[in-house]
């Protein structure tokens, strides 16, 4: 036989657990589902690993000890795998519905099936070495978990780690069928961290940062004749044009690819060196744009002004 007092602590000790398990899933979907949400929008097929701070926090039982350090982490992997699990179901459902009433060719269905290609798909990166942890733990004020966690950060980067099932289940939803191990045998994270630079690039690296003080704007033909010049032969026009789209990723130049807008070479309007405008194609207006904000023509190629920004990563 209970007493009324005793019933009525437990009763407030079951809803004090309560309040603060919904203010940690509020917690979890402000602070870290958010952010998911942010990095899917931006960087489609984003490798996201998720890292839990202040590990020293719970070193003693005040907040619960390492147990409630890791039952957190749990709840926290759960509730985003959910989530995403839900959304991906949902698409996948929504397709199949398009599908089904003959609209499989509509904008719509194409939409979600790009969205549901494992290319666009996030890669939500938790532990899975079978320990108690379900996310790394870290501490700046012990100075824990850093050597882990770099080393988690160079196998992704570099792309040694190939193996997450909480993505091969995510994809075997998208998808419909289920996605092995083998199927799925590829890098997590596609960087150019560690990857073989081919020669012909670092070339023409260096010839851009030759001429950057002399050019800031170049179109297509003139720098393919540059190019011929300095570096005595002529490269085929698609390794150029790969060439030109590696360096504009690792921010050396600014360059934009194909389009029928003025004729079949590539080309870009681009803003003034010393601004950041709108980079956009007026060849269509009916009057041309008289602002000096804009440079309207044949523009191919622009070279940043100074070395200060040149380059996001030095490959040298």
């Amino acid at each position: 036989w209970i007493d009324s007092d005793e019933e009525v602590e437990n009763e407030q000790n079951r809803r004090n657990e309560q309040v603060a398990e919904k203010a940690l899933d509020d917690d979890i979907d402000s602070k870290v589902q958010y952010w998911i949400d942010c990095v899917r929008s931006s960087v489609p097929g984003a490798a996201i690993l998720f890292v839990a701070s202040h590990a020293d926090r719970f070193d003693d039982d005040h907040l619960g000890g390492i147990v409630e350090a890791r039952r957190r982490c749990q709840h926290m992997k759960d509730r985003i795998l959910r989530r995403e699990e839900r959304r991906v179901y949902s698409l996948r459902k929504r397709l199949l519905k398009l599908e089904s009433s003959h609209r499989a060719d509509s904008p719509a269905a194409q939409r979600i099936r790009a969205l549901l290609s494992p290319y666009r798909l996030p890669k939500l990166i938790f532990q899975n070495d079978g320990g108690p942890d379900a996310v790394m733990r870290i501490s700046g004020t012990a100075d824990r978990g850093f050597g882990a966690l770099r080393e988690r950060i160079i196998n992704l980067a570099t792309g040694r780690e190939t193996e997450c099932a909480d993505f091969r289940r995510i994809l075997s939803i998208a998808t419909g069928r289920e996605a092995s191990a083998e199927a799925y045998d590829y890098p997590l994270f596609r960087g150019m961290v560690g990857s073989v630079i081919p020669p012909e690039r670092l070339a023409i690296r260096a010839l851009v940062r030759e001429k950057r003080a002399k050019l800031q704007l170049l179109e297509w033909p003139s720098f393919m004749q540059m190019v011929e010049e300095e570096l005595g032969y002529r490269p085929r026009e698609a390794d150029l044009n790969d060439s030109l789209r590696f360096l504009s990723r690792i921010g050396e130049i600014c360059f934009f690819g194909e389009t029928d807008a003025l004729d079949d070479r590539p080309h870009v309007a681009a803003p003034r060196v010393d601004d950041v405008d709108i980079f956009y194609d007026s060849s269509d207006d009916e009057e041309a744009e008289s602002s000096d904000d804009y440079t309207l023509a044949k523009c191919d190629i622009q070279f940043p002004a100074s070395d200060d920004v040149s380059s996001i990563a030095d490959l040298s």
